[in-house]
């Protein structure tokens, strides 16, 4: 928080030191916009408010870390805040299907308060193959399932060093390992 609490304390109390910077830096640019907290944003419009030259890039389908002090209403409100801001929306998707990118669709424009936009695929989909959904009442059993996946592949002829396993938090990794490492399964 320092980081940006002093430099908003140095522009407040030494505007001259603040106009430097906006002279120094006449473009602005901001990545990943949607996980902008409260006093980035300050930050930001501090740098950009004699020039208004500003490009954010973002989505805000993609705001997941409000539980960390990202704001969404920053790239909600940013075409108001920025009256002659022009909007480019990127919808085509070059990694999912269609069928995958119509569940995401179906799912994200259940909420209302987001840019309009709808995701469309690169490619043409040539599978048959569609989306399926699992839960489970416990990581164990989650775990259980991946295991039972792997070895169903491994039945089908497929080999342990062509099969890989994604998931989005190191605590799910330690418990995939443990597991792994139960059933006699090598991993790298």
């Amino acid at each position: 928080d320092a980081l940006l609490i002093k430099p908003l304390e140095l522009f407040k109390n030494h505007p001259e030191v603040l106009k430097n910077y906006q002279k120094k830096y006449k473009q602005v640019m901001v990545d990943e916009f949607q996980d902008t907290n409260r006093l980035q944003m300050k930050l930001i419009r501090s740098l950009v408010q004699s020039h208004g030259n500003i490009a954010v890039v973002g989505d805000d389908d993609q705001s997941i870390y409000g539980w960390r002090g990202a704001v969404i209403a920053n790239i909600l409100n940013f075409p108001k805040e920025f009256k002659n801001c022009k909007v480019v929306c990127l919808e085509t998707n070059y990694r999912s299907t269609k069928s995958i990118l119509n569940v995401a669709n179906s799912v994200i424009q259940k909420n209302k308060k987001r840019h309009k936009k709808t995701l469309l695929p690169a490619h043409s989909e040539n599978s048959v193959h569609k989306p399926e959904v699992f839960t489970y009442e416990t990581d164990e059993e989650e775990i259980e399932e991946v295991i039972s996946q792997i070895r169903h592949f491994k039945n089908l002829g497929f080999r342990l060093d062509e099969t890989s396993v994604l998931y989005r938090s190191n605590s799910q990794g330690a418990l995939l390992e443990a597991s792994l490492r139960t059933h006699n399964i090598p991993y790298v």
